[in-house]
This record gives C-alpha cells, sequence and structure tokens, in this order.
C-alpha cells in the first residue's frame, strides 16, 4: 500500500508502507526523485500517555555523496518539517481538521514604509516562543513613549541559519512619516518598496511554517525570482488577541525582482 506523486512545485517520489500494527506502529519506504534522488525508511511509534498519546517520528536516510557538506543543515531542516509535521498531526487529530488554509497571490508591487522596532535573535527552535516575548516588549514601548503606529506590526528575518540554528529579525509597526525623535530602546528603519511574491495564511501562528515553507518552493519551482538585497518578512493582518486562531491572517513576503 502507497501512493506517488509527481508535481512542478512539489518534485516527485513515492511512499510504501511495509510494516503495520495497529494501533502502534507504522513503518514505510519514502523515495524522492526529484529535485534529487533519497531513499529513507521512515517509522511512527505511537504509545498511549497520560491524558494522550505520544508520537515518535523517526527518518533513517543519506544525502548524495555530493551534498556532503549539508549534512547539518538538512538535519536541522527536516527537524523543522518534524515541528511542522508533529503539530499538524496533533491538530488533525484533536480538531479533526489541519487550521491553516494558504492562499497564493502571485507577485505584487508592495508600498513601503518607515517604522520603530525591535532588533533581536534567538534559537530557530525558540522562535515562537521568543518573538511572542519581544512583541510584548515592544508594545510596552510603543505604548510608553506614546508611539502612533499606522498600520499593522510584521517581522522582517534578517538571517536564518540553519547551519548554527540561529535567527535574527526585526519586528516592528508602521509609523507615519517617521518619529522626530526615536527613544533610545526602539530603532527606526525602512521597509522599501518591492515586487513582493505572496503567500496569504489563515490559522494559527504555529503553522506559520507551513506557508514559509510553500513559498520557498514556489521559488524553487521558479514561480518568482528571488530578490537578495531585501529580506523575507510577515504582516500581521489581524489582531490575535481580538479573532479566534483559527482567523489569524498573515501574509508572508517573498521579495522577488
Amino acid at each position: 500500500m502507497g501512493y506517488s506523486w509527481d508535481g512542478e512545485v512539489v518534485g516527485s517520489g513515492s511512499i510504501r508502507i511495509t510494516d503495520e500494527r495497529e494501533p502502534d506502529h507504522i513503518q514505510y519506504d519514502l523515495q524522492f526523485l526529484r529535485p534529487f534522488k533519497s531513499f529513507s525508511k521512515v517509522s511512527f511509534e505511537l504509545a498511549v500517555r497520560y491524558r494522550g498519546t505520544e508520537v515518535t517520528w523517526t527518518m533513517n536516510g543519506s544525502l548524495p555523496w555530493f551534498l556532503f557538506f549539508m549534512t547539518r543543515m538538512m538535519s536541522n531542516f527536516i527537524g523543522m518539517d518534524y515541528e511542522r509535521g508533529l503539530k499538524m498531526l496533533k491538530d488533525h487529530a484533536e480538531q479533526g481538521e489541519v487550521p491553516c488554509h494558504l492562499e497564493f497571490s502571485g507577485v505584487q508591487s508592495f508600498q513601503g514604509f518607515r517604522y520603530v522596532g525591535l532588533r533581536k535573535q534567538c534559537l530557530i527552535a525558540d522562535i515562537q516562543e521568543a518573538m511572542g516575548r519581544d512583541f510584548d516588549e515592544l508594545k510596552r514601548l510603543i505604548a510608553r513613549h506614546a508611539v502612533s503606529v499606522s498600520g499593522p506590526p510584521f517581522c522582517q528575518y534578517l538571517k536564518w541559519g540553519l547551519g548554527g540554528g540561529m535567527c535574527s529579525y526585526v519586528i516592528g509597526y508602521p509609523v507615519s512619516g517617521g518619529m522626530a525623535k526615536v527613544p533610545a530602546e526602539l530603532e527606526e528603519g525602512n521597509l522599501p518598496d518591492v515586487s513582493t511574491y505572496r503567500v496569504r495564511m489563515k490559522g494559527p501562528y504555529r503553522h506559520l511554517g507551513n506557508a514559509w515553507a510553500a513559498g520557498m518552493m514556489h521559488g524553487r519551482a521558479w514561480k518568482y525570482q528571488k530578490r537578495n538585497n531585501v529580506a523575507p518578512f510577515e504582516i500581521y493582518e489581524t489582531d490575535h488577541e481580538t479573532v479566534e486562531e483559527n482567523e489569524i491572517v498573515t501574509m508572508v513576503h517573498f521579495p522577488c525582482r
């Protein structure tokens, strides 16, 4: 039992179930043919725990020999896929669906703006918790200095270091015409006018990795040409404190040429 796929964006490959034991075990062979060939053995182990089920997802495989230098990067990259997949599995098991809906708006012109914000860095694995604390800090500073904002908040990812597991980013709010004097705790900057490939996600922030992964895959499939001198960013178009989490809308922007 299994299935195969072949697509312009997702590449091609197949899954074949090799062993299955309800309700606690499944193994399958995973083969990719495009964008490059690889073969892995994958397993899911499920164990009953107090008030829930513990899922252990493992994959054993190897990279093509000419990609040996990417071993550490790929380990972190696959780890991010594990996180995304397990979050989706949890929601599907508990809610009957994955509350993550993506729309691809294609390339559009983005009107830039001046902003005030904070520059931060953290471990990629800790980004959701770290960014929550950082936005709480930013909101306190905005209120303390009576900064008049002119739009929803954003985050621009300046560096995403899969090799070292660290990322750096700027979070901020747009301000009309800038500020006469920027408080020392804040920095002022500019998001430029630029064309962006847009992925709109409706759903909880915990599934934002799906929008980013899909957008990057669209880039690899030449749906757009990446612009290297402007870092990608996301704009939080709804206030998560006033809407249900499944109604949260985030627009992810991939600057392009």
